[in-house]
């Protein structure tokens, strides 16, 4: 049977990956904002931004998914005792795993569009360091992105595990 201190242990794990998510697009979007301001020489606007990234993912929608997650998440860790004893949550898992599922193709999808590699080279880059940063930054936030598609799997599965546990043992008490 799923250990709840694994469970636990996977839902700290997606809280943390979050949080370094989180940080990773602040970091994102304060360089962008940065070097636009010192090439355009003027304040670089939000609509200079949604341009920029649509080359980028639909970003709108990452920071959407990763608000509500980290809700969710956040929630199922305080209120654990109760809804572990309520659980297996398999629906709620199966969407948070398509929305993360979504982000990850979301985020994948302008490589495959633009026909770029995933590197980050100083040759391919004209405008320094910051610019580098930035890809790394980017291709950093995919991989993250997909181990969070991976711990939600892998939460899906062993509620589908917890449920088939569960009717057995239930089975058990009525036959007995």
């Amino acid at each position: 049977m799923v250990e709840k201190e694994f469970y636990l242990f996977v839902r700290v794990l997606q809280s943390l990956a979050l949080l370094c998510l989180t940080g990773l697009e602040i970091t994102q979007l304060i360089l962008f904002k940065n070097q636009n301001d010192t090439i355009v020489e003027k304040p670089t606007s939000w609509e200079a931004f949604e341009n920029f990234y649509k080359q980028h993912g639909i970003k709108y929608f990452h920071y959407a998914v990763i608000i509500i997650t980290l809700i969710y998440i956040l929630y199922d860790m305080f209120y654990f005792t109760s809804r572990w004893k309520l659980g297996p949550h398999i629906r709620k898992e199966s969407f948070f795993l398509l929305l993360w599922l979504a982000v990850g193709f979301s985020i994948i999808y302008p490589i495959f569009l633009n026909k770029s590699k995933l590197e980050c080279n100083l040759n391919d880059f004209q405008n320094g360091p910051a610019k580098i940063t930035e890809c790394r930054i980017y291709i950093t936030n995919m991989a993250i992105i997909w181990f969070i598609v991976l711990l939600f799997l892998v939460t899906t599965i062993s509620s589908i595990y917890l449920l088939i546990q569960r009717n057995r043992l239930r089975n058990q008490i009525v036959r007995g």
